[in-house]
């Protein structure tokens, strides 16, 4: 289930930082209030991460698939380089 919440994440933000002709800081243009933007940003030891845009235009940088999805569960943002989700089997 986390796992699809990823994916899910990784489309919303791919389809908001979608490649412009000029240079422009990209925007989502469904942005509703309370909603947030995601988008990839860079890597680190190989894992990617993200730059999460509040509709307050806050920002939180460099934060790892897993922090977001932790995030969006629990309603808190911040930062923990050390979570990694798993799923049981």
């Amino acid at each position: 289930m986390k796992q699809l919440l990823i994916i899910m994440l990784c489309i919303a933000a791919y389809s908001c930082a979608s490649k412009k002709t000029k240079s422009v800081v990209p925007v989502c243009k469904h942005n509703t209030p309370g909603a947030i933007m995601i988008i990839p940003s860079d890597t680190v030891s190989g894992r990617p991460t993200y730059t999460v845009i509040f509709d307050d235009e806050k920002a939180l940088d460099h934060m790892y698939g897993e922090e977001i999805g932790n995030s969006l569960s629990t309603g808190k943002w911040e930062y923990d380089e050390d979570l990694v989700i798993t799923t049981e089997k």
